[in-house]
């Protein structure tokens, strides 16, 4: 089944997991992997998601086949 559920603070790590193995290949012929790994650190750390969800930035998963694959 695929599916799309709105992410909470709960899915924080799950979020992260996504964007640090979704970042090296999205972003790998535009970015130096150092500035990748910059910006998951700055963009995606557990402080800065939280703050964003609480100004009222929605972040959703993706799932397919009911495993989560994608976020937004």
């Amino acid at each position: 089944m695929h599916y799309i559920t709105q992410a909470d603070s709960d899915h924080i790590p799950l979020i992260q997991k996504l964007a640090n193995r979704i970042w090296p290949v999205a972003y790998r012929d535009i970015l130096k992997p150092e500035h990748i790994s910059n910006m998951l650190e700055r963009i995606y750390s557990e402080e800065n998601l939280e703050a964003e969800m609480r100004s009222g930035h929605r972040f959703y998963i993706i799932y397919a086949e009911d495993v989560p694959s994608g976020y937004a």
